[in-house]
């Protein structure tokens, strides 16, 4: 059911509409959430402003997930005991992802799945990885807003 309320403000229109979700059943009203926007960095560097200063890993990132050199980290965080998460700018996608992908199987990382595919933004590629600790799905693209492109690493513990 959607309700609309209008409002006059200084002369203009205002119209705002408010969904309400509801249950398979139809008897009862649900909010629901999407977990990704809920789950969505807030940081300045998210919203496409500079990275944020002081960014750093957490204590517990792998070292067969370091960063490229030539990465600038802009957030990263530790949502919960067994996941993790990084992103950062980068100069060159491919060659991001080429560094990646050698170290991961230099580290004895099982290379599940890789894709790149060059464009006129720097490319878009991907990489899922798992390791005897940890999982990991990387990928690597432009941020159109910032014009650069950025390498974003989520990493899992795997579990016993």
């Amino acid at each position: 059911m959607h309700v609309a309320r209008i409002a006059r403000t200084s002369g203009v229109a205002l119209v705002a509409l408010v969904a309400i979700g509801c249950s398979s059943g139809g008897t009862s009203a649900t909010p629901t959430t999407n977990a990704s926007a809920a789950n969505a960095p807030t940081t300045a560097a998210a919203s496409g402003k500079k990275p944020a200063p002081g960014a750093t890993l957490p204590a517990e990132w792998p070292e067969e997930l370091r960063l490229p050199a030539d990465a600038t980290l802009v957030e990263a965080t530790k949502p919960s005991e067994t996941s993790m998460y990084a992103k950062a700018d980068i100069t060159d996608a491919k060659a991001a992802f080429d560094a990646l992908k050698a170290q991961l199987t230099d580290d004895g990382y099982e290379i599940v799945g890789s894709t790149f595919t060059p464009s006129d933004k720097g490319g878009f590629g991907s990489i899922s990885a798992k390791g005897t600790a940890y999982t990991a799905a990387i990928s690597f693209g432009p941020d159109p807003a910032r014009r650069v492109s950025q390498v974003i690493i989520n990493v899992a513990k795997v579990e016993s």
